[in-house]
């Protein structure tokens, strides 16, 4: 009696969102780490052999305006938003099959979000209200359209949340991803719903980021660290050059940096009790030492016990496992490159786990 007690005191304070430090973390998935990919909307049923046979057992489904089919003319004509909403949902549908088939779970991720960003990289769901307003109903139709689908492992509610600047009335980050997060749980008690803090889901986001008062939430982060080195010949100011390990930026970069850089995601883990999951984190595929910095992340990732997904798949070949190391060659490479055996020895791990979703929290 004692025991069913103690169950249901735990089941209601799960319900009101109260966190102990003697409960299991809320994950949204049964045993193990969910180690896997983000994906661009073009994606086919072609390309779920090669996740097959890399063992990966999670897709992150970016729901972005540069793909699939057509984006809206506008950005705050919100009829053609829905109706390109609809259109990439209906392709996810058609999608579930194949990798519910492959035991690979789908994270639904608004990657462009109602209203879009403006030139500052501010997502204009902070400064217009109509904005704000779509995008609350938006998730009210991805919750009540996938509410008891299996295939999904949850929501991950808005891709690097940028709202340095609120306007009068309007919502912030935190206060919005709760109000939304709270209409998703009065229709989907299941699905795992992920937040990532502002500015950006970054490390040092975690660091004033308070946790949301809803149950079953999982915190993203996302890595991309040292900027110089990661993004190297793709922004003007990030020239090719930098190799790793280290100097970069007057500062050596290694396998130890990185861990001090995720600090505070322990420290906010550890302190609230929740699973954290790394949604995003890549290194452009020419820069030297790439596959050295996804080796040191990954077993970063791993010594934490996190779920993540590496981005991305067979969207920009910039970021691509299988295309060469020579930025002028974006045809896939005849031998496996480095930086996807070091990939593939970590998605490997999955062969040993049986991940799905959970049925309740």
């Amino acid at each position: 009696m004692k025991v069913l007690f103690a169950v249901l005191i735990a089941c209601y304070a799960a319900v009101l969102g109260v966190v102990h430090a003697d409960t299991p973390e809320f994950t949204g998935h049964g045993p193990g780490e969910l180690r896997g990919v983000n994906v661009g909307p073009k994606i086919q049923p072609e390309d779920v052999a090669t996740l097959v046979s890399w063992h990966v057992n999670l897709v992150r489904w970016q729901l972005t305006l540069e793909g699939w089919p057509d984006p809206p003319k506008s950005i705050d004509d919100f009829v053609s938003y829905d109706k390109w909403l609809d259109s990439s949902l209906e392709h996810l549908d058609q999608m579930l099959p194949y990798f519910k088939k492959a035991g690979i779970l789908v994270l639904i991720d608004l990657h462009s979000p109602p209203g879009g960003n403006d030139s500052s990289r501010v997502h204009r769901v902070f400064t217009d209200p109509e904005s704000q307003k779509h995008f609350l109903d938006s998730w009210n139709t991805i919750a009540v359209r996938y509410k008891g689908e299996s295939g999904v492992w949850g929501y991950d509610l808005l891709n690097e949340p940028g709202a340095p600047a609120i306007a009068n009335d309007m919502l912030d980050w935190h206060d919005l991803a709760e109000k939304t997060a709270r209409n998703i749980r009065s229709v989907d008690a299941t699905h795992a719903i992920i937040v990532e803090p502002d500015p950006y889901g970054s490390p040092k986001s975690f660091r004033m980021f308070k946790p949301i008062d809803v149950p079953g939430v999982v915190y993203s982060v996302h890595m991309y660290d040292p900027a110089p080195f990661i993004f190297q010949g793709v922004m003007s100011q990030d020239p090719i050059g930098p190799v790793y390990p280290g100097e970069i930026g007057g500062k050596l970069w290694n396998k130890e940096h990185l861990t001090d850089e995720f600090q505070p995601v322990v420290d906010f883990a550890k302190a609230n009790n929740v699973d954290i999951y790394v949604g995003e984190f890549s290194a452009i595929r020419w820069a030297k030492g790439a596959d050295q910095w996804l080796s040191d992340v990954v077993d970063i990732m791993e010594s934490n016990h996190w779920d993540w997904s590496y981005h991305a798949y067979r969207e920009w070949s910039g970021w691509s496992l299988e295309a060469s190391d020579d930025p002028s060659v974006r045809a896939k490479s005849e031998t496996p490159t480095a930086r996807q055996l070091v990939m593939e020895a970590a998605f490997d791990k999955n062969r040993a786990e049986t991940t799905a979703p959970i049925k309740s929290h």
